[in-house]
């Protein structure tokens, strides 16, 4: 029998890894009997799911303690056939948990797996300064009419409905876990903090501000569209107010003036 190509092996493999189907082209290419080369590709087939269900109980440590073990496990078996990855990385194998979830409605689940994928990002994020209030010191009047801002780059905005949020600080500082539930819409940051990663929820308001900081609006723009909003006299104290507290916890970067 003429060897198989390279390709060939690679192409029959993973079609096998990912659906488990029974392939006996592929257990004639291997040496030994039948019996033989079925005990070794589910052998390796095996092992394949348990690596990749370790790496996704590193990145989603928070979801494996709520399902616990067991259903974790069945859950993740499930996700892996549903999505199999396609990225050559352990890093991003997870990366549509969260969509799957949603798609299956489970929406609390679904806002847990945000908020620790967004912890993920905010850990491999670029290391970038972050903005400094003394930035700001002797700034024109006329300078903020152009000014703009950027986002540090392990900043995320969400937005919720459950308390999974809570769920996840409890873990975090080893407390007892609240019962994962549906809950009120909430907006979070999520980032990286030098004591590590971090997240805490902000005003619809806020997330709507630094949204727009995202999209590369300058600041005069951003306080009319907090005027547009809410029709609010105070805009200017209540913008710069967000922005006191976004320096403040290091989710800004990069300042620039002009068009």
């Amino acid at each position: 029998m003429r060897p198989p190509s390279l390709a060939a092996w690679q192409g029959r493999l993973k079609r096998y890894l990912i659906t488990g189907e029974d392939d006996p082209e592929l257990q004639r290419w291997l040496a030994g009997s039948p019996d033989e080369a079925v005990l070794r590709l589910e052998v390796y087939r095996n092992a394949y799911y348990i690596r990749l269900e370790e790496a996704l109980a590193r990145d989603y440590p928070v979801l494996r303690a709520v399902l616990g073990d067991a259903a974790f496990g069945r859950e993740m078996a499930r996700y892996l056939r549903a999505r199999p990855s396609a990225s050559p990385t352990l890093r991003h194998v997870g990366q549509a948990l969260p969509a799957h979830f949603e798609a299956h409605r489970r929406l609390p689940v679904a806002d847990l797996c945000r908020i620790e994928r967004a912890v993920l990002e905010a850990f491999d994020a670029a290391d970038v300064a972050p903005l400094g209030a003394e930035a700001l010191h002797g700034l024109p009047p006329e300078a903020w009419q152009g000014l703009r801002f950027s986002l540090h780059p392990s900043v995320s905005l969400l937005q919720v409905a459950s308390n999974a949020l809570d769920v996840w600080k409890a873990f975090r500082q080893k407390r007892r876990m609240p019962e994962l539930a549906p809950g009120t819409a909430r907006s979070l940051v999520v980032w990286r903090s030098p004591r590590g990663p971090a997240a805490t929820a902000v005003s619809s308001e806020h997330r709507f501000f630094l949204e727009r900081i995202a999209a590369g609006e300058p600041f005069a723009s951003i306080c009319e569209a907090l005027w547009l909003r809410d029709d609010r006299r105070e805009v200017p104290e209540v913008a710069a107010c967000y922005l006191a507290q976004s320096i403040r916890n290091g989710w800004l970067t990069r300042m620039r003036t002009g068009r």
